[in-house]
């Protein structure tokens, strides 16, 4: 799901939705991308967030085979991403 922190955060169908994750703060630059995973259970959900943008997300689309994502932000950036 997109957030307009620049966060999009990644969730599986098989994971448990009830278990609450547990995401550090971010610290440093937010202009610059990075992945991190729950620090909690294996089975959390959502299992990862990543930080793409220091501005809000605002579109995402998958590509047929479902390996890449393309996210855009307000910033005006297309980000293509290998999931």
């Amino acid at each position: 799901s997109l957030h307009a922190d620049g966060n999009v955060y990644a969730y599986d169908a098989s994971r448990d939705a009830s278990v609450d994750p547990y995401f550090p703060p971010l610290k440093g630059d937010l202009s610059v991308p990075s992945v991190t995973p729950a620090r909690k259970e294996e089975r959390a959900n959502p299992f990862a967030r990543w930080h793409l943008s220091a501005s809000a997300l605002t579109c995402a689309a998958f590509s047929a085979d479902g390996t890449l994502a393309a996210v855009t932000g307000a910033d005006g950036l297309c980000r293509v991403l290998n999931v």
